[in-house]
């Protein structure tokens, strides 16, 4: 994945409203769990939602990368 496709998707994830924020997070699919309670999630506001989502993006595109077969 490039720089400029992470951009894009970061991009994204900077205008999702809050309800759309918490569909993210809660349907993310990555290697390991998001392991946040609903209660938590309620709780916070939106810059808070959009950073856990952007960690965990960037975080599932770290591992991959360190998954993928050297050439």
């Amino acid at each position: 994945m490039t720089i400029s496709e992470i951009d894009s998707v970061l991009t994204k994830i900077a205008v999702m409203d809050r309800l759309k924020l918490l569909q993210q997070i809660r349907t993310f699919s990555m290697p390991f769990r998001l392991d946040f309670s609903d209660d938590y999630l309620a709780a916070q506001n939106a810059e808070r939602l959009r950073h856990i989502l952007m960690a965990a993006y960037l975080q599932q595109k770290s591992h991959a990368i360190e998954l993928e077969p050297v050439a």
